[in-house]
């Protein structure tokens, strides 16, 4: 039990458990792609796909397409993106090997394994070059590779942006952040989690009254902590100074300890 004014002394800040729209943030490295590898794939396949159109029963035609679309899936392209470089022309893939003036070069982001299976085509990605400071870039995230190098344990995560001045050249270092939504959940400030080692622990309140908790957390978000159990939205914890209350109230129980032996 913590008096308002032992409150004051220690700093003790509450919140409210309330289910909210959890997001986390994946920082990565990255650079402007020169990549003549993909480049050659995806030619490839618009040949092999423009020869199909002409001939279609031409088996070997046939054959070559569809070894040229699994190559082009084992570098990450998605079908739906394969299928779109089948029909697109030429110039939509030099931005792998060239730069210029309104074209879309590519960005790749290197991920660690650890955060890969949070990150998915479509979401919001945002880069910085330090070449230009205070000037972001925006996009989405193309694809995603299906192999994990070894050596650095992570995988490319590809976007495209368009370079309106062209100033972005080949194998530029960029800092990407992806934006990687999480749902709706029950959740709590980070700092209101006290970890133990063993456990987590959160202070749930109810007047002057402080009683430890332990909780099953889930996602974690730019600051916040889903709760999967010990906490329901509507609960007041205590966002701070969880150390010092915890601090206290085994300063309490050693000292109702003593006078007990002492009795």
């Amino acid at each position: 039990t913590l008096t308002e004014p032992r409150r004051q002394l220690i700093g003790v800040k509450l919140v409210e458990a309330e289910v909210m729209e959890l997001s986390r943030t994946v920082r990565a490295p990255g650079r402007i792609a020169y990549d003549p590898g993909l480049y050659s794939a995806l030619e490839e396949h618009r040949l092999a796909a423009e020869a199909v159109r002409s001939s279609p029963d031409a088996g070997s035609a046939s054959q070559i397409l569809k070894s040229t679309r699994m190559k082009l899936r084992l570098l990450g392209l998605s079908d739906a993106q394969i299928d779109r470089a089948s029909s697109s022309s030429r110039d939509s893939s030099r931005g792998l090997v060239l730069g210029g003036a309104g074209a879309a070069v590519w960005v790749y982001a290197s991920v660690y394994e650890r955060d890969l299976a949070l990150v998915k085509a479509g979401q919001a990605i945002e880069v910085d070059v330090p070449a230009y400071p205070g000037e972001a870039f925006h996009s989405k995230v193309a694809a995603v590779d299906s192999v994990i190098n070894p050596g650095t344990r992570t995988a490319r995560v590809r976007a495209q942006i368009t370079d309106a001045k062209g100033r972005l050249l080949p194998e530029m270092y960029l800092s990407v952040r992806i934006k990687v939504p999480l749902g709706r959940k029950v959740a709590i400030p980070r700092d209101a989690v006290l970890d133990t080692g063993e456990r987590q622990l959160v202070f749930k309140t109810e007047g002057d009254r402080f009683e430890p908790t332990p909780v099953v957390l889930g996602a974690e978000a730019d600051g916040w902590v889903e709760v999967v159990e010990g906490v329901k939205a509507g609960d007041m914890v205590v966002a701070s100074a969880n150390f010092l209350i915890d601090s206290e109230a085994q300063f309490r129980a050693a000292a109702e300890q003593f006078r007990t032996k002492e009795g």
